[in-house]
C-alpha cells in the first residue's frame, strides 16, 4: 500500500476546491529515461514512441509588410502575460510571423484576441521555406474558412485545426478583415507542431493528454453524492466542466496500478492549482492533466525553482489563457495545502453533497 502524505489535516478538502473560486473569477532533469537533451533530438520516427501536437521553441518576428505601434510589436508575444498585446497600425501592417530552427508541421494554433470586438472574421495562415533561389510557400488556412470563437476567464480565443502535412520553418498569420478597427490586435499566439515523442515519455504523455481532453476547464464538481471512487469518476466524466482537482482525480484513478503517485494541491499568492507527481521507471515527473502539460522534474524541484521548465512538454490542450498556473509562473514558492498518495484517502477527502444542507455549497457555486 502506498503511504499517505497528510500535511495539513484541517485543509484536506482544499485540493478539490481551491481551483473552483479562482477559475470563476479568472482563475528536468538532464536525463530521464531515454531522454537526454532536447525532445527535438528525438523527433525522428526511428525512435519507438508516438506523435503529438506539441508547443515548440519559436521566434516571433515581423513579416515583411508588418507595422506595429511602439511597445506593441512582437515583443508582446514573447511574454506569457496577457496584459501585453500586439497591435498593428493599420490593415496593411496586420501580420505576424514565427519561425523554428528546423521545419515542422503546424497542426494546431491557438490565438487569444484583444477583445471580442477585435476578432477578425477571416485570416490566412501561410507556411514558407526560403530556398536558394526563391521562397516556397503554401496557404494552409484560407480566408474563407470559418474560425471558431471560444471564451475562458473573460478572454476570447480561436482554435485552428490545420490539415497541412507539409513542413515549414516559418509561418505567417495575416489579417484579412472583420475586426472592429480593421487591423490585427491580439494577446497571444500558441502554435503546436507535430512531434514524435519517444518511449517511455509517450506513454505518460498519452495519459496526461487523454484526461485533459475529457471535458472543458471550468467550475467543475466540488461536491459529490458518490459512495465510491468509481461512481465519482463516472460523475466527473459526465460533468459539463472540470476544475483542476477533478482532472487530477480522474488521472490518478485511470492510471492506478501503472504509476505510484502523489497529488499536490497548492496555493500561490493569487491562484490555486492541483497536479500529480508520478514515479515511473525510477524517475519522477509532474503531470498536469488540467493544462495538458508534463514536467520532467519532481514536484519539490518545481516548488524550489530547480526545475528546467524549458523541457516541459505542452500538448495542444494547453491554453495560453491559463498561463498563471504553468511552470515558473506558479510553482516556485507555493504553499502546499494538501497531498495524497492513496486512492481511498483521496476519495474520502472529497466534500459530500447533503441535500438538506444547501448552505454547504461554496459561494462560487450558488
Amino acid at each position: 500500500m502506498r503511504k499517505i502524505i497528510n500535511l495539513f489535516p484541517r485543509n484536506l478538502r482544499a485540493v478539490f476546491t481551491i481551483c473552483t473560486s479562482l477559475l470563476i473569477s479568472g482563475c528536468d532533469q538532464d536525463s530521464i529515461g531515454p531522454l537526454k537533451g532536447s525532445l527535438e533530438d528525438y523527433s525522428s520516427s526511428s525512435y519507438d514512441g508516438q506523435e503529438f501536437n506539441l508547443k515548440r521553441d519559436i521566434e516571433f518576428h515581423p513579416c515583411e509588410e508588418s507595422a506595429y505601434y511602439e511597445g506593441h510589436g512582437v515583443e508582446s508575444l514573447k511574454t506569457d502575460n496577457l496584459d501585453d498585446y500586439l497591435s498593428a497600425v493599420n490593415h496593411g501592417g496586420s501580420s505576424v510571423c514565427f519561425s523554428l530552427k528546423t521545419a515542422a508541421t503546424l497542426n494546431h494554433l491557438k490565438i487569444v484576441w484583444y477583445s471580442k470586438d477585435e476578432v477578425p472574421s477571416s485570416i490566412e495562415v501561410i507556411g514558407f521555406n526560403r530556398g536558394v533561389f526563391a521562397r516556397k510557400e503554401l496557404l494552409i488556412w484560407s480566408m474563407d474558412q470559418t474560425m471558431n470563437l471560444k471564451s475562458l476567464n473573460g478572454y476570447f480565443y480561436s482554435e485552428l485545426i490545420l490539415e497541412s502535412h507539409n513542413k515549414f520553418s516559418t509561418y505567417m498569420i495575416k489579417y484579412v478583415g472583420g475586426a472592429s478597427q480593421d487591423r490585427l490586435i491580439l494577446r497571444a499566439v500558441t502554435p503546436f507542431f507535430r512531434t514524435h515523442v519517444p518511449l517511455p515519455l509517450a506513454d505518460i504523455l498519452e495519459d496526461v493528454y487523454s484526461v485533459s481532453r475529457i471535458r472543458p476547464h471550468g467550475r467543475g464538481v466540488s461536491f459529490t453524492s458518490a459512495n465510491n471512487p468509481i461512481d465519482f469518476v463516472s460523475e466527473l466524466k459526465n460533468a459539463e466542466t472540470l476544475h483542476c482537482g477533478n482532472f487530477a482525480f480522474i488521472f490518478t484513478y485511470d492510471t492506478s496500478g501503472k504509476y505510484s503517485w502523489t497529488v499536490f494541491g497548492a496555493k500561490s499568492a493569487l491562484n490555486g492549482h492541483t497536479v500529480v507527481e508520478i514515479n515511473y521507471m525510477d524517475a519522477r515527473y509532474v503531470a498536469d492533466p488540467t493544462l495538458g502539460v508534463l514536467y520532467l522534474c519532481s514536484y519539490s524541484e518545481m516548488t524550489d525553482d530547480l526545475c528546467d521548465y524549458s523541457k516541459a512538454i505542452y500538448t495542444d490542450t494547453y491554453n495560453p489563457i491559463m498561463w498563471r498556473y504553468s511552470a515558473g509562473n506558479f510553482f516556485p514558492g507555493v504553499n502546499v495545502v494538501a497531498a495524497y498518495a492513496e486512492m481511498g484517502r483521496y476519495f474520502n477527502a472529497v466534500p459530500r453533497l447533503t441535500e438538506n444542507r444547501p448552505e454547504q455549497l461554496p459561494l462560487g457555486d450558488r
